[in-house]
């Protein structure tokens, strides 16, 4: 079985829910994932109107964060009934890190040596968050969807670099040393907030992380 970093797959639990995924035409989303519903709709199209349909990573990229909502649900004590109260931040951002993630995985194997990484700015560029690591991401670009986890466990700081055309980084990001599988099997199931986050990151530390970098990082968000 392929390599994903020591992350968790989606499971079957007792043949209760088998995942299925289809495409869409749909105008107003690149995916979604209700949940409760074994289907996951997973957009052709960034313009339907102008028929630019999605490259084939930016479809493998949203398909990986669709498939993490449901891996994060069974992930949560008590499923769903837990993962509804998690805050919209926390739950996009964790998808969009897990894509971004194995989408690196992916192209790197596929001989793509730095897909993803911060300084990814291909000719004809990915949607986010590929395009950079999204380390141009701040609060006016998007409340929900950001790179906080990937700032979490990667080991560049943002802060000042000119990401052109995209924004010029904000991010003071001074974290870095933790693993995503470690979040996802030891704390993903306490965190539901900032302050939840905090308190396991903090709990956590790898060697050379202060709490004043946490708090810093976090303050961003």
């Amino acid at each position: 079985m392929k390599n994903i970093g020591g992350l968790a797959r989606p499971w079957l639990i007792a043949g209760f829910r088998r995942q299925k995924y289809i495409a869409s035409n749909s105008k107003s989303s690149p995916g979604i994932n209700w949940m409760i519903f074994p289907i996951i709709k997973v957009g052709r199209y960034e313009n339907i109107d102008m028929e630019r349909e999605y490259d084939s990573d930016e479809v493998f990229s949203t398909t990986c964060h669709e498939t993490a909502h449901t891996s994060h649900m069974y992930r949560m004590n008590g499923g769903i009934i837990q993962f509804i109260q998690v805050e919209a931040k926390l739950k996009e951002s964790w998808a969009v890190c897990i894509e971004w993630f194995l989408s690196h995985i992916e192209y790197v194997e596929r001989g793509v040596n730095n897909y993803g990484e911060w300084n990814y700015s291909p000719a004809n560029p990915p949607i986010y968050p590929n395009q950079f690591a999204y380390q141009y991401w701040n609060l006016g670009f998007d409340d929900e969807y950001t790179p906080l986890y990937i700032d979490i466990i990667d080991n560049h700081n943002e802060i000042g670099i000119n990401y052109d055309p995209r924004p010029t980084g904000t991010v003071n990001d001074q974290v870095s040393g933790y693993s995503l599988a470690f979040i996802e099997s030891e704390l993903l199931r306490h965190i539901y907030g900032l302050s939840s986050l905090s308190k396991q990151l903090k709990a956590h530390k790898p060697v050379g992380v202060t709490d004043g970098q946490i708090d810093l990082l976090l303050s961003f968000y």
